[in-house]
């Protein structure tokens, strides 16, 4: 009830306790109104313990959830807080009574708990990025070859280039990158860097020219004397017949002299040349190859009579 006024006894010694005023709010006997049966007694001073005055006349529930503020005056009457969040739903039916936004990714996980309030996946790669700042949200290393092609979707995502060669092998475990058929010739050279491409010796005889297109792959001067033997494994590489007469002597045909300033120690080639200092010593220092047309004489390197046998037998 609203008490509307009050008495208190006016008996100094109230169940043996002292006077009433001893059970106001913050004396001695504070709080034992109820314990030591004086509510009747000690109407006034027990008025607030034994709930004799009704603080909220026209709340039914009595401030139920102990607000201080009376149903009738204030607009969640069921929740302490008075909607914290400012969101207009009460705390007894907000879903998320201190998340303004509600749950805005809906994922079941108010913003105050959630460690990715914007992102309903909840950082599914667990790159610790979450949406929508997260660019490749399902790609933990966040494109890793920086080619904007996440992970996920990267059919070489270590490699910016995406099998620039288009050999199905990715550039990160591709030894030729750059070479769709991958070093076909096996020399250890891709194609793009390869002089000769289909030529594991890469040209061994000089002549500029593949071993793949080249009649003669280890004849630089491919075949000169046109017999169709090349001249490494002619007999007579200037000589188109072969030595018809079969004496072991070649037709010449041509000659060379090597470069070298001094031909196994003692000097030029045309020093062995007719009137050089070293005349008549091709066959011992062994120079008849080497300096065949100064030694041409000497080695008899060309066959004056190419067809008998005998050499001018009768001079």
């Amino acid at each position: 009830c609203v008490q509307g006024q009050c008495t208190d006894s006016k008996n100094l010694n109230i169940a043996g306790h002292g006077p009433c005023a001893t059970y106001r709010p913050g004396r001695s006997n504070s709080g034992r109104c109820i314990a030591d049966g004086v509510c009747d007694a000690c109407a006034c001073s027990c008025s607030q313990e034994c709930n004799l005055d009704d603080s909220c006349p026209f709340d039914a529930e009595n401030d139920v959830d102990s607000d201080g503020v009376c149903a009738n005056d204030e607009d969640c009457p069921h929740d302490s807080d008075n909607d914290i969040d400012s969101d207009y739903l009460c705390g007894d039916a907000d879903s998320c009574p201190y998340d303004a936004a509600n749950d805005v990714d809906s994922d079941a996980i108010c913003s105050t708990s959630d460690s990715c309030p914007l992102d309903p996946e909840n950082d599914s790669d667990g790159d610790g990025v979450c949406l929508p700042f997260d660019l490749c949200p399902d790609d933990a290393e966040h494109d890793a070859d920086e080619d904007s092609i996440c992970g996920n979707e990267d059919s070489c995502p270590y490699d910016a280039a995406n099998d620039f060669d288009s050999d199905n092998i990715c550039g990160d475990v591709d030894s030729c990158p750059r070479d769709t058929a991958n070093d076909v010739d096996s020399d250890s050279v891709c194609g793009e860097l390869d002089f000769c491409p289909f030529d594991t010796e890469n040209d061994i005889d000089g002549d500029r020219m593949c071993s793949n297109v080249d009649d003669c792959p280890r004849d630089f001067e491919n075949d000169p004397d046109s017999d169709g033997i090349c001249s490494n494994i002619d007999s007579c590489p200037y000589d188109t017949e072969n030595d018809i007469d079969s004496d072991q002597i070649c037709v010449a045909g041509r000659c060379h002299d090597s470069n070298a300033t001094d031909i196994v120690g003692h000097g030029p080639c045309d020093s062995y040349a007719k009137g050089g200092i070293n005349f008549g010593q091709c066959e011992r220092d062994k120079v008849c190859s080497i300096c065949s047309c100064s030694c041409e004489l000497e080695c008899v390197l060309n066959d004056p009579c190419p067809y008998d046998p005998e050499h001018d037998i009768d001079s």
